[in-house]
């Protein structure tokens, strides 16, 4: 299959451009990566370019299929008629796309069925997919909402592959798994690239270390940002200090492990001033750039305000979208890094203690076994631990929201009117509950679909103003809310009027954020001296490099201002290790190793580590050879 758009173009509402005219050119083992921040238009792309997208969204351009010419807007049924044939869809919330009455086993031989496998290889056919996507076959009776994110992830990968398509298009496929089982997913991917080679592979990623290990410098990078094409370049000339601010912001982002970066740049010759032009349509990066914050400081003359930049071809394998293109290759810049300073828990005030608690199921009656644990008064404890070790369901069962049907024996001890009191000898007021907030993994657990993101906030707001006898009138709720989302990354003109389904996966994810930090009366700081914990369930899941720093910082700003204590859970070792003082990792349900952050990064000369725990923080990613803190 031969495929080239031209002039490729996305309206909302035949007003909004989502996606600004672009080319793009698909051939046979093609690899393409798209990256771009939360909300730059990645996803619609993706699902534009064959159809699959609903609403009010216009297409507009043409595209050669084959040889033939065909205006787009006329091309749906024919997209139609390729989904589940020739092109199959790996999305973001896998949960999205499965069938809750069916086992995992059954909607493979679904699809298998409709390939036309028979009755005789079905069983063989079911379990290899299933190994293909590294799903475990024991668990291939069970249906979705009894799988963990990443379990539910890989059925969706093996439900894809059972298609056959000749297009594979993944949608941060690797969103949800922990470090180990999202390496081990890239391997299987590359070896499907190896058996396939003439696969189209279309990755969708705010991961640029991801594509470098599933490509091996042989695919191609496009750099989204607000719907514009900044960059293509193939893999091989990432090495090149040609490249666009934007691009080089996300470059030393992922180098630093998500921490903040301030950029500074200087020039080894004057700096020409650039044509200025009639034509008043600025470039859409302009307000974040850090390279046109610098001419402004020198009071040099750019064409950035006024036009924006087109893609010029730079060598036979680069395409750069930028008016000082000419100028990169004499200019030097520095990364500054923003540290990151934590606080000293109070180790004299104990607010949860767990003596022997054992948690289960009537399935299952050893979900999770913990002997001995206590979390202190502004200690930032973070969980760790691969998909479906236990993680979630303990922050769930320390934070008072018992999962349904929860069986659970032993002792809890929580902190309760000046003094540390037994959970079953006291009855909990409902403003307890706003001392112990769990920020859910996945937005679609929380948000209701036909609500607009502004009443959600501000019904976030009222649970504040409510439960602690709170005055708040409609300007200071405005201006808390504006706070709160300037601090996540969103901009000043960031619209709420919709329902949260219109929002990219990463923009939820914020958003979640918001809605939890907005209920603890964040940024107020009345109630400081009442101490209060914050569950964060992998609270930078699907957000992009550049917004994970801002995220990091917001997360640490919110716990400083709230005098609280944060229990951070997470599968990247790189999050706790910013946050937090205290590691807990698990494994199976039960804690294998506890302590201090010191404790842990010295594992790499330890004679006896625990296995499993070498093995996580291993597996940490790593950028052209830069390790991460761990091992710097």
């Amino acid at each position: 299959m031969e495929l080239r758009y031209s002039n490729f173009q996305l309206e909302y509402n035949k007003h909004d451009i989502v996606v600004h005219p672009l080319g793009l050119h698909l051939k046979k083992g093609d690899r393409i990566g798209i990256i771009g921040e939360s909300g730059a238009g990645k996803s619609t792309l993706v699902k534009g370019l064959f159809g699959n997208i609903s609403g009010n969204f216009y297409h507009s351009g043409n595209v050669d299929v084959e040889g033939k010419v065909r205006d787009i807007a006329n091309c749906r049924s024919l997209f139609h008629r390729w989904w589940g044939r020739k092109v199959s869809f790996v999305f973001q919330e896998p949960v999205s796309s499965l069938a809750e009455q069916y086992t995992i086993r059954q909607q493979l031989q679904h699809v298998l069925e409709y390939k036309g496998t028979s009755s005789e290889k079905m069983k063989e056919q079911v379990q290899y997919y299933l190994q293909l996507a590294c799903f475990p076959l024991e668990r291939q009776n069970a249906y979705a909402k009894e799988l963990s994110g990443g379990e539910n992830q890989r059925a969706c990968i093996a439900l894809a592959m059972a298609a056959q398509p000749e297009i594979l298009i993944a949608d941060e496929p690797t969103t949800s798994l922990d470090l180990i089982k999202q390496k081990k997913i890239i391997e299987t991917l590359k070896n499907i690239l190896k058996q396939y080679p003439d696969l189209i592979l279309i990755f969708v990623t705010h991961s640029l270390e991801i594509l470098q290990e599933l490509f091996e410098d042989n695919g191609w990078i496009y750099i989204f940002y607000r719907g514009f094409l900044f960059e293509k370049f193939h893999l091989s000339q990432i090495q090149k200090k040609v490249h666009h601010p934007y691009t080089r912001q996300l470059f030393y982002n992922f180098l630093n492990d998500y921490r903040p970066i301030t950029l500074h740049f200087s020039f080894q010759e004057s700096m020409p001033a650039v044509e200025q032009s009639k034509l008043i349509e600025p470039c859409p990066y302009l307000s974040q750039c850090s390279l046109y914050a610098f001419m402004q400081k020198e009071k040099i003359r750019t064409s950035c305000s006024v036009q924006k930049p087109k893609l010029v071809k730079f060598g036979e394998q680069q395409e750069v979208a930028c008016h000082f293109l000419p100028f990169f290759e004499t200019m030097k810049e520095n990364a500054c890094v923003l540290p990151f300073v934590l606080e000293t828990p109070q180790k004299n005030q104990v607010l949860l203690q767990v003596n022997d608690l054992s948690v289960g199921y009537e399935q299952n009656p050893n979900v999770l076994k913990v002997s001995d644990y206590m979390i202190y008064h502004k200690q930032h404890v973070g969980i760790l631990g691969e998909t479906g070790s236990g993680k979630t369901t303990l922050a769930k069962v320390f934070s008072l929201l018992n999962p349904y049907g929860i069986e659970k024996s032993g002792k809890i001890w929580r902190y309760f009117e000046g003094k540390l009191q037994e959970e079953d000898c006291i009855e909990m007021p409902q403003h307890y509950h706003n001392l112990n907030i769990l920020t859910w993994q996945h937005p679609w657990e929380v948000f209701p679909p036909n609500e607009t993101m502004e009443t959600i906030l501000k019904d976030a707001c009222q649970i504040w103003a409510r439960l602690w006898n709170k005055k708040e009138n409609r300007k200071e709720q405005k201006e808390r809310i504006q706070y709160v989302l300037n601090q996540l990354g969103f901009e000043k003109n960031f619209s709420l009027q919709v329902s949260p389904q219109n929002y990219s996966g990463g923009q939820r994810k914020r958003l979640l954020l918001a809605r939890s930090f907005l209920a603890c009366g964040y940024p107020n700081e009345e109630d400081k001296k009442i101490p209060r914990i914050l569950y964060l369930d992998e609270p930078l899941s699907g957000i992009d490099a550049v917004n994970k720093s801002k995220v990091l910082h917001c997360i640490q700003n919110a716990g400083k201002v709230l005098n609280a204590t944060l229990v951070v859970i997470t599968h990247d070792p790189r999050v706790a290790y910013y946050l937090c003082q205290e590691f807990i990792f698990m494994k199976q349900g039960e804690i294998i190793e506890a302590g201090s952050r010191e404790k842990i990064l010295s594992y790499s000369s330890t004679l006896n580590p625990h296995p499993y725990v070498m093995e996580l923080l291993q597996a940490t990613p790593s950028l052209n050879g830069f390790h991460s803190s761990f091992f710097s």
